[in-house]
C-alpha cells in the first residue's frame, strides 16, 4: 500500500507540475490573463458607483490621509498603511488633495482586477484546462459584487486578490519540486498580508494546511512549517509596527470589540434574516452560485473530488459563506 501510495503521490505531483508549467503555451496564457484583467477593470468602470457611497470607504479615505490604524477588527493595518503610502506619494508628487479619493479608488480597482487572472491561474494549478480557467476568471471578472466593491476604497477587492495569490502559491508548494519551500513561505506571507487587509481571510489557513497535506509525504511538515513562518511574520510585523507607533491603537481595538458585543446582543437573528442572506448570495451571481452549488453537491454525492487542490480551496470558502450567515 505504501508503494502504491507513493506512486500515486509522485504521479499527482508530476501531473500538477505539468499543469503549473502550463497546459497551454506561455504566450497564450499571458494573453488570457491580460484579457481577464482588462475585462475586470472594464466591469468595475461600468458597474461601480462613480463616487464613494459606503461609510467605511469614507473612513478608509480619511485614514489614508492621517495614517491612523483602527476601526474595524484589528484595524486592517496592511490596507490602511498601503493607502496611506499611496496618499503620501500622491501629495508629495504635487497631486491635488481634492483628487486623492479618486486616486485611491483607482488603486483599489487595479488591485481588485488582479483577482480575475489569478483565479484563472489557480484553476489551471488545481487541474483545470483552458476552458475551465476562462470560465473561472470570467466569473470573478464579471461578478457584480466584485465590480461594485472593487471601485470603492474598500478592503474587499485587494483582500480577495491577496487571498487568491496565496492559494496559487500554496498550490505550487505542493508540487514537490525545486522551490516548493520558497513557494510555501511566500504563500503564508501573502495570506498574512490578506489577513492584515481583511481579518476574515484567516479562515483560509485551513486551505494552506490542506495544501501542505497534499504535498509529497517527505515534504509535508517542511511545507507546513514554511507556510506558518511566512504567515505569522506577515501578520505580526504590521501589527507590531502599529502597536509601537500609534499609542491609541489598542484602545481602538478594545472599543470595537465592546461595541460589536453590544450590537450582537441587542439584535435577534431569525429564519427570515437567513432567507434574506441566501437571496443576497444568489443575487451576486445567479449562474455562478447555482453552478457552484450543483458541482459541490455532485462531488459530495460521488464521495470523490476530481481535483484535490480544488477541494482545498472550495471547502474553506464554503465555511466562510456559512460563517457570514451567522
Amino acid at each position: 500500500d505504501d508503494v502504491h501510495g507513493g506512486k500515486r503521490e509522485v504521479g499527482e505531483a508530476h501531473r500538477a507540475s505539468r499543469i503549473a508549467q502550463g497546459l497551454m503555451p506561455a504566450r497564450s496564457a499571458s494573453r488570457m490573463f491580460l484579457a481577464l484583467y482588462l475585462v475586470a477593470l472594464a466591469a468595475i468602470f461600468l458597474m461601480a458607483p462613480g463616487a464613494t457611497v459606503y461609510w467605511d470607504a469614507f473612513g478608509y479615505a480619511l485614514q489614508a490621509i492621517n495614517g491612523d490604524v483602527g476601526g474595524l477588527g484589528l484595524g486592517r493595518p496592511v490596507f490602511v498603511l498601503t493607502m496611506h503610502g499611496i496618499a503620501r506619494a500622491w501629495l508629495a508628487a504635487g497631486g491635488s488633495p481634492w483628487h486623492l479619493e479618486i486616486v485611491l479608488r483607482v488603486a483599489c480597482a487595479m488591485a481588485a482586477s488582479a483577482a480575475a487572472p489569478l483565479t484563472a491561474r489557480l484553476a489551471l494549478d488545481c487541474g483545470g484546462n483552458r476552458r475551465v480557467a476562462w470560465m473561472a476568471g470570467l466569473a470573478v471578472a464579471l461578478s457584480p459584487a466584485m465590480a461594485h466593491a472593487g471601485g470603492q476604497v474598500l478592503t474587499d477587492g485587494p483582500g480577495v486578490s491577496l487571498l487568491i495569490l496565496a492559494c496559487v502559491l500554496g498550490a505550487r508548494a505542493t508540487l514537490g519540486r525545486r522551490g516548493s519551500i520558497a513557494s510555501a513561505v511566500a504563500s503564508g506571507a501573502v495570506l498574512g498580508l490578506a489577513v492584515g487587509a481583511r481579518e476574515q481571510t484567516v479562515v483560509n489557513v485551513l486551505t494552506l494546511l490542506w495544501f501542505a497535506w497534499l504535498a509529497p509525504r517527505g515534504l509535508r511538515w517542511r511545507v507546513a512549517c514554511a507556510m506558518a513562518v511566512g504567515c505569522l511574520a506577515a501578520v505580526a510585523l504590521p501589527l507590531a509596527f502599529v502597536f509601537l507607533t500609534q499609542p491609541s491603537y489598542v484602545d481602538t481595538v478594545r472599543s470595537w470589540l465592546a461595541n460589536m458585543s453590544r450590537d450582537r446582543s441587542a439584535k435577534t437573528y431569525g429564519w427570515s434574516d437567513l432567507l434574506v442572506y441566501l437571496a443576497w448570495l444568489l443575487s451576486l451571481g445567479p449562474v455562478v452560485v447555482i453552478a457552484g452549488a450543483t458541482t459541490i453537491a455532485l462531488q459530495i454525492r460521488r464521495r470523490k473530488w476530481r481535483w484535490p487542490r480544488l477541494a482545498a480551496v472550495a471547502a474553506p470558502a464554503m465555511l466562510q459563506v456559512a460563517w457570514m450567515a451567522t
